[in-house]
């Protein structure tokens, strides 16, 4: 009897606890756990990225369904010998440490990615060798789906898919025996007149069907013939749909008035139209998965065909030394970036909230005439002003200073994208103090058009570049340990609808004006 309860509850939570008692198993959670909370700022900004920008918010899924790549992948791992490549894992490894190390230190959060995403096969390389990279190959690479690496090919793909979105848009259009004029990218229809914006071109849609896509065809598909054909339906069917929401919104419009072009009627017809999308390429792909073929097994299980026989157990499991040296080495290099390389606060020479509220023939006043999160992240000082002259001419005026940037606070960001877009470098004629180039855009800001004119001033001068003054922060950061910086906006409303070549006089005149005391406020 005593045998009986002795053994009886002991059995299974031995079995379920074994790992437990292993110490390359406890090591190897260790090292997930490190790898995690090292790049945990990486993990942030890319929450960030799903919630902030609609066309990425599919990222919430992509580590799930990569994770579950894995899990069905079980049984081949157990088959594989482990061979450790320490040579090639070892340079991945440390190379991309000090990927980690620039994009930190830098405020540069694709940086950052960058790393992880080289991080991974370099400790499966390390850790278990070549046979498990290869195995693990279609998880990593869809974990690629949820970083916008895509993101400067899309803008240049923006404008073919805008045609051809308002060419079908029209022929549906057409299709019910409206009156319609296509020119270009705009549809005039008897009582409006609509264009088919960057935003309505249905390209970062296509982003996301292709990640629902791959997952549902390597899991119910038998043949990569097929799996094509499903993964290029999702082009046509993105395609399809999207110019049904241009109809809608056309016929919408033509009828009850240009205001269900905008607000909640926009959002409705687009996340209407996405579900409809999804719904018809899981049934395209049920349709398809359906015929008839020589294989019975499905993608993720071709494998089970090639299976030879098993090594040797002992060599399927990771040994502990190159388990010990990974985590060992991310150890100090996660130390070293904390301890001795983070950028140090400088604070500018005065308070912002002390900049003078005359300047010249201007009078200043407080304003929250723009809102911080329009372009720019959480600013440590911020100036928020709107000067009057004599003559009644006004300038807005907004400064954000950076005391070190961090991926939290970080001035160059995919924000401010949309303020360069369509922007212009142009001379000031001023000399030091004051910028000698700025870029000029019109940017439409709360609904309101402006005349902008914006740099960004770091301590060895200003640039107008977002790239060059990324790179500066970064060198900066890896050279003097310190990152400050200020982004300086200048705006006047504008009536007018073409780009200007140049700065209006009000624009000029004031920072001619406040060039110098800018100069003295900031670092």
């Amino acid at each position: 009897m005593s045998n009986t309860l002795t053994e009886g509850p002991s059995t299974p939570r031995s079995h379920s606890f074994q790992w437990l008692s292993d110490p390359g198993m406890i090591l190897l959670l260790i090292l997930f756990l490190t790898t995690l909370l090292l790049y945990l700022p990486a993990f942030k900004w890319l929450v960030w990225l799903w919630e902030d920008d609609k066309a990425y918010s599919h990222g919430f899924l992509i580590p799930p369904i990569a994770l579950y790549f894995v899990w069905i992948k079980r049984e081949r791992l157990r088959a594989l010998e482990v061979k450790p490549a320490y040579l090639v894992g070892g340079l991945v490894t440390f190379a991309s440490a000090g990927l980690l190390l620039v994009g930190r230190v830098g405020a540069a959060a694709q940086i950052e990615v960058l790393s992880l995403m080289l991080m991974l096969p370099g400790i499966i390389l390390f850790v278990w060798g070549w046979k498990y990279l290869r195995a693990l190959l279609l998880p990593l690479l869809y974990l690629q789906f949820m970083v916008p690496w895509t993101e400067p090919i899309m803008d240049r793909i923006h404008r073919p898919f805008q045609i051809i979105s308002a060419e079908l848009g029209a022929w549906f259009l057409k299709a019910t025996g409206m009156p319609v004029y296509l020119n270009g990218v705009y549809i005039q229809l008897p009582n409006i007149t609509l264009e088919v914006a960057e935003e309505c071109s249905g390209i970062k849609f296509l982003t996301s069907m292709v990640a629902i896509a791959i997952p549902l065809v390597y899991l119910t598909q038998r043949t990569w013939r097929r799996a094509i054909i499903v993964l290029v339906s999702a082009l046509v069917i993105t395609v399809v749909t999207n110019s049904v929401r241009v109809a809608l919104a056309g016929l919408e419009g033509n009828t009850y008035g240009a205001h269900l072009l905008h607000g909640p009627a926009h959002i409705f017809r687009g996340w209407f139209v996405a579900q409809v999308g999804v719904v018809i390429l899981f049934f395209f792909n049920w349709f398809v998965s359906r015929l008839p073929s020589q294989s019975q097994l499905k993608l993720h299980e071709r494998w089970k065909a090639k299976a030879g026989t098993n090594p040797n157990p002992r060599e399927r499991k990771a040994s502990a030394k190159p388990v010990a040296l990974c985590l060992s080495f991310l150890v100090v290099a996660g130390l070293y970036i904390y301890a001795f390389a983070m950028p140090r606060p400088v604070q500018s020479k005065q308070d912002l909230a002390l900049f003078p509220a005359r300047i010249g023939e201007w009078r200043g006043s407080e304003s929250g005439w723009m809102k911080i999160e329009t372009f720019f992240l959480n600013p440590d000082k911020i100036l928020s002003r709107i000067y009057k002259n004599d003559s009644g001419k006004e300038v807005n005026i907004f400064v954000g200073y950076y005391e070190s940037q961090s991926q939290d606070k970080r001035m160059v960001s995919l924000h401010d994208s949309l303020l360069h877009a369509n922007s212009r470098v142009v001379t000031t004629g001023l000399r030091n103090p004051g910028p000698r180039e700025v870029k000029l855009a019109l940017v439409s800001i709360d609904k309101r058009p402006y005349e902008v004119i914006f740099w960004y001033d770091f301590p060895s001068g200003d640039l107008t570049g977002r790239y060059k003054a990324k790179i500066k922060t970064i060198t900066d950061a890896l050279l003097y340990r310190k990152n400050n910086a200020a982004v300086i906006l200048l705006a006047a409303q504008t009536r007018g609808s073409a780009d200007p070549q140049a700065p209006s006089e009000v624009l000029k005149d004031f920072l001619r004006a406040a060039a110098p005391l800018l100069d003295e406020y900031l670092p």
